[in-house]
């Protein structure tokens, strides 16, 4: 009758096992332990083993888990504290450490899952309101977190097209005002399309010479102030511009000179 107490509590102990109930486990073994000290077992190799060094294994394996588990959930912590701080790239590495250590790791795929989900529904407001830079800058944290995302890619690829095609626009109205000679019309015009492309090199130099031509406008109207804050902008743009820091000399002289007449 013992004998089959022993066995019933050596195989409960691996039931408890195989359902990752650990603790249970060796509270069986140790039952069985206690009462016959040099109980022999044999191991899923067909090796034979006595209970006490299992015992002692599946110990050592529970305290390397639970190092495992301290150390997840530290990267864990970190990784939340990064997102927090925008620092979106260290926080995947952290997901990325814990999910290397443990594939399976829900709290980390779940709150992976959550930032895609998030970001990507950031991207289709900011989308939705003709932010087309904003939703970029959404979705290229998405395919940072997922760079398998075919959604991300796609909504990337159609608000790059509606952004060019909102420079052009912003551009071709902005030419429309220059020629018409209402250069604060086009200098606002094209400051919108330049707060999308700062670098379209077309329309810097329209720009330019706006700021320029509106200069000399209130150059001659006297404007002193006004003319030297312009071309002082386009310098700005282009310090290379002899032309403009000519008259910009020239009107800070003109300024300098009438200070002094009117501080006799």
């Amino acid at each position: 009758k013992i004998k089959t107490l022993l066995i019933e509590a050596y195989n409960a102990g691996n039931i408890y096992r195989d359902d990752k109930q650990v603790v249970k486990a060796i509270e069986k073994w140790q039952w069985v332990l206690n009462r016959f000290p040099h109980y022999n077992v044999v191991d899923s190799s067909g090796n034979t083993t006595d209970l006490e060094s299992l015992i002692e294994k599946v110990q050592k394996e529970l305290k390397d888990e639970a190092g495992q588990k301290g150390l997840t959930d530290n990267y864990y912590k970190e990784a939340v504290e990064n997102y927090k701080n925008g620092n979106l790239v260290e926080a995947v590495e952290k997901i990325n450490k814990i999910l290397s250590m443990d594939p399976k790791n829900e709290t980390a795929t779940v709150f992976l899952a959550n930032l895609v989900d998030e970001n990507f529904k950031s991207g289709l407001k900011y989308y939705g309101q003709n932010l087309f830079e904003k939703a970029i800058a959404e979705w290229k944290k998405v395919l940072t977190l997922d760079p398998n995302n075919e959604k991300a890619r796609f909504y990337i690829n159609e608000a790059t097209q509606q952004q060019q095609e909102k420079i052009t626009k912003y551009f071709s109205a902005g030419i429309d005002e220059y020629n018409a000679g209402n250069y604060i019309k086009a200098i606002d015009t094209w400051n919108v399309a330049l707060g999308v492309d700062p670098t379209h090199k077309e329309m810097n130099e329209y720009m330019i010479k706006a700021l320029f031509s509106q200069g000399i406008l209130y150059y001659r109207q006297d404007k002193l102030k006004e003319a030297i804050d312009y071309w002082e902008k386009a310098l700005k743009l282009n310090p290379k511009e002899e032309k403009i820091a000519l008259y910009l000399k020239r009107a800070k002289n003109k300024a300098k000179m009438l200070e002094d007449l009117e501080s006799k």
